[in-house]
């Protein structure tokens, strides 16, 4: 074991995207770098019985693809030689809000990278495993390891009594993480727990569909779920010629497990044409549901003495509600801030963690504060350690929902805060304004028509909108 970066050894809890990803960023600066998960992990890109989740819809967005490729150079290119398809979220997917179809654009913000998960694990693990200083093993971690002093963490004890030793540990244990657990039996600090239950499920299947189902220039469609209608839907494109079919709901309106269940689950849209999907689709896997409780964030900067030489990423740091998509994104933002920490001048092993883990912290909050804030308006939302948002930013959010089908710079800038991970999108004044002047009386339409075809150009934010009746 050694002190230095040029010799040390990073021990990896958890061989999730996370997990890779941050081999993958240690495997830049330290000699040695060993991934352990409980799982025997494939050669092929399958369903692991340790992510259960594998099975769910997953989206990449942008920003998280080009950390990845960042870390990983060509990785886009094996992405889409494996069967990956590349679209555009804001041109090819129709979006039905609770005020209407959002207008159909060509953004940079939004291409996207559709895929199966298991496969997006797999091309990952197949790099790495041609990386001479990673090793890919099975391992379940029974605790962890500190130094008598009780000041770092030297590694890892395994379930059967093996010690795996280390001058770093990361832990991307996911969502079930029990590293608060053993660090507190360790007499460490562990951290605050802010969580967000909106008790949400999902049903999925992996489909494909006959020629001209799914419509002229559309590669899918999409129905978010609102507080008015606690029930959304997607069709999404994957790989090889295979979409992800999702229906979800919140506030415990679980989708059924079967087929047909779903497409009844689906009967009380504003059309009928989400259920006739589930109907026309062809399945090529089994239909598999899943449920959570909500968005859940631990807040590892805050800890006043955090233990030396260990750090947390991925869903052990914070796991979102996915119908945002940011848990992928999440990871990438994660890794490459441990490649900066890790490279860093005048970085040590003993203050890279806290330089690491004090950066994902903005990134985390911001994504946090999208899934969360969005989910706190659903009936019966329980919060933990996480403020309300305000009157105004309710009203707010209610607004640019109210905007986005008839005004497409509401619409791109939605886009460029969500997809592009950019907070002041929604920041600008020009926004606000749209905002402000919108009509407080209108109703939601009742029937919400057909989707357009036209798909327009960026718009300009400052111009004038030939969309917004209201301008």
């Amino acid at each position: 074991m050694g002190d230095s970066m040029k010799d040390s050894h990073a021990v990896v809890v958890g061989g999730s995207i996370a997990g890779l990803l941050a081999a993958a960023a240690a495997a830049k600066h330290l000699q040695r770098v060993t991934v352990l998960d409980r799982d025997p992990l494939p050669d092929e890109p399958v369903v692991r019985k340790g992510a259960p989740q594998g099975s769910q819809a997953h989206v990449l967005l942008p920003p998280g693809e080009r950390k990845i490729e960042e870390l990983l150079p060509g990785i886009s290119d094996e992405l889409i030689a494996a069967g990956c398809v590349r679209y555009n979220h804001t041109a090819d997917i129709p979006t039905l809000g609770s005020w209407g179809w959002h207008p159909r654009m060509q953004l940079r913000e939004t291409e996207a990278l559709g895929f199966r998960r298991p496969l997006l694990e797999h091309v990952i693990r197949r790099r790495l495993r041609g990386q001479e200083n990673v090793e890919i093993r099975q391992g379940t971690v029974a605790g962890l390891l500190a130094d008598e002093a009780k000041e770092n963490l030297v590694g890892v004890g395994l379930k059967g009594g093996e010690a795996v030793l280390g001058d770093l540990v990361i832990d991307a244990g996911g969502r079930g993480s029990k590293s608060s657990k053993w660090l507190r039996s360790l007499g460490f600090e562990a951290p605050e727990l802010v969580e967000v239950r909106v008790h949400l499920g999902y049903a999925t299947e992996f489909v494909e569909f006959a020629p001209g189902v799914l419509g002229d220039g559309t590669k899918g469609i999409l129905m978010p779920a609102r507080v008015t209608l606690p029930r959304g839907f997607a069709i999404l494109p994957a790989d090889n010629g295979v979409y992800t079919l999702v229906a979800n709901g919140f506030s415990r309106h679980y989708p059924p497990r079967d087929r047909e269940g779903v497409a009844e689950f689906l009967e009380g849209a504003p059309l009928p044409m989400f259920a006739e999907l589930v109907r026309q689709a062809r399945p090529v896997s089994d239909l598999t549901t899943y449920r959570m409780p909500g968005s859940m964030r631990r807040v590892w900067e805050g800890i006043e003495s955090p233990p030396g030489r260990f750090c947390a990423i991925g869903d052990a740091v914070a796991s979102l509600n996915p119908v945002y998509g940011q848990g992928v994104t999440m990871a990438a933002f994660g890794a490459r801030h441990l490649d900066d920490a890790l490279g860093a001048d005048g970085a040590t092993l003993d203050s890279a963690p806290g330089s690491f883990q004090r950066a994902l912290a903005g990134d985390v909050d911001y994504a946090f504060a999208v899934s969360a804030g969005g989910d706190v308006r659903y009936p019966g939302a329980e919060l933990e350690n996480f403020a309300h948002p305000s009157p105004e930013e309710v009203e707010f959010l209610n607004g640019l929902e109210q905007l986005a089908p008839r005004d497409a710079a509401i619409t791109q800038a939605i886009a460029e805060a969500t997809f592009g991970m950019r907070p002041e999108a929604l920041q600008d004044e020009a926004i606000a304004a749209r905002v402000a002047a919108r009509p407080r009386d209108e109703q939601p339409p009742v029937d919400p028509g057909d989707y357009s075809t036209e798909v327009l150009p960026e718009p300009s934010l400052t111009g004038p909108n030939e969309r917004n009746s209201d301008d």
